[in-house]
């Protein structure tokens, strides 16, 4: 739990230094650069540290969807190899009604 939990701070902390370092460089990069500006106000952002939450944002939502992706299919593996494919429609059907739930609880 411990050694989890140190993991997981290293990785805030890395994410955090990532960023601070991307909004660093994006703001020294818009001070000199007209062309960094218009790409920035292109995509409607104002300044680096609008352009890091929206970096930090979507790299949690394709890590999220990334991971939803492999465990679904390593969920079916895993269900193929021990229980057959007798059942496998009636498994699948009841994941996907157990996630609409448990994503209502969660949400």
């Amino acid at each position: 739990q411990t050694e989890r939990m140190m993991s997981v701070t290293g990785a805030k902390n890395f994410i955090r230094a990532s960023t601070k370092k991307l909004s660093q460089d994006m703001d020294a990069a818009a001070a000199s650069s007209g062309l960094t500006r218009r790409i920035l106000r292109q995509f409607g952002m104002r300044n680096a540290d609008e352009l890091r939450k929206v970096f930090v944002f979507m790299l949690a939502a394709f890590l999220s969807n990334a991971f939803f992706v492999i465990a679904r299919n390593v969920g079916t593996v895993l269900f193929l190899a021990h229980l057959g494919s007798g059942d496998l429609t009636t498994a699948i059907f009841s994941s996907g009604v157990a996630s609409v739930f448990v994503g209502q609880m969660f949400s």
